[in-house]
């Protein structure tokens, strides 16, 4: 056998060959763990989180793909024929191709937490739409590697794209209410509507939002039971917010009897005004004699409780009342109800 040449090589080509995936391999090592460390280092005297990215990335970086590198650089230094060379490089493309698809999930996973930190963690469906984007995105990437690379190998990849697209359209239409929901979740998403925390009323049901979710809205009734809606079905109908109330309007009604005097009357305004204005978080609105009904006569106040809080609102009104009844009590001012006599004149 001649060594001089072998397999169209001479023993030079070899030497050179083995010497630059020796060389390129160590250098590859070297630098991964090199920039590793820097990177490691910048972190910790940063605050920026795309350091730590960086270095966990090339951590990622696998011994196969510095092999893949080295036996590439090699190979520049060999003859070889077109079959084992379309082999080798095919070899080489995919483990690379996988390198990359390993480091763009890194990447991925990071741009995604950068924007689930804006938000409020209360906004539970954005989180959740974060969760599912990532995982779309890294599937998308990952498809688009894989048909790169059968493609490579000389599969028919627009058959197959076809296939897929064919697929999809029959599996969207048997899931119609389904892809509704989802897309429903994402209008809350972007519109925020409500909130985990907030208490809705949607209909005759009410209760605080409990979770959101890709599908489904859970709402804790006042009662104690868990409602739950489906989210296109919730955006159907319309909807209250009492958290995003700034402030309560109330109207209340104080009835007193026919028989006061008309002196009195005319100072039932100034009580009812007085007991709101020394009361806190009120603001007056107005207070009427209102009209003369069948069994009193009715005066309507009406004030804003400056806080969306129900138990503030109890407690002022609460307050309110107690007011008026001691002061009604000390100006002798009588509280109307109807008599068993006015109901029988009524009823004539």
């Amino acid at each position: 056998m001649d060594y001089a040449t072998f397999f169209e090589n001479t023993l030079q080509n070899f030497v050179f060959g083995f010497l630059a995936i020796a060389f390129v391999a160590a250098s590859l090592v070297f630098l991964k763990r090199l920039i590793t460390r820097k990177l490691t280092a910048l972190d910790k005297i940063s605050a920026h989180e795309f350091y730590k990215v960086l270095a966990k990335a090339l951590s990622k970086t696998s011994i196969f793909f510095i092999v893949a590198l080295s036996l590439y650089i090699g190979s520049l230094f060999i003859i070889l024929t077109d079959t084992p060379k379309l082999i080798l490089h095919s070899i080489i493309l995919s483990i690379v191709m996988i390198q990359l698809g390993f480091w763009t999930m890194q990447f991925i996973s990071y741009f995604v937490r950068v924007w689930k930190r804006k938000y409020d963690k209360r906004e539970a469906v954005v989180q959740t739409w974060a969760h599912l984007i990532e995982l779309t995105t890294k599937g998308l990437a990952w498809t688009f590697i894989t048909l790169f690379l059968l493609k490579q190998f000389g599969f028919e990849v627009r058959t197959l794209v076809a296939g897929l697209g064919i697929a999809g359209i029959a599996v969207s239409l048997s899931l119609q209410n389904v892809l509704g929901d989802i897309l429903a979740s994402l209008s809350i998403a972007i519109d925020k509507p409500f909130m985990i925390g907030d208490f809705i009323i949607i209909g005759d049901l009410l209760g605080s939002v409990e979770h959101i979710g890709i599908k489904t809205t859970r709402i804790r009734s006042l009662s104690g039971e868990q409602l739950i809606f489906s989210n296109s079905e919730l955006l159907k109908n319309p909807l209250k917010n009492y958290k995003r109330m700034q402030e309560r309007r109330i109207a209340f009604e104080v009835q007193i009897t026919y028989e006061t005097p008309l002196k009195k009357i005319e100072n039932v305004n100034s009580l009812i005004r007085q007991a709101i204005e020394t009361t806190e978080n009120t603001r007056l609105d107005r207070v009427h004699f209102k009209e003369f009904a069948s069994y009193s006569l009715n005066f309507e106040a009406v004030y804003y409780v400056l806080s969306p809080d129900y138990n503030i609102y109890m407690d002022t009104q609460e307050s309110i009342n107690f007011k008026i009844f001691e002061a009604f009590e000390r100006e002798g001012i009588e509280f109307a109800y109807p008599t068993a006599k006015q109901i029988r004149v009524s009823t004539n």
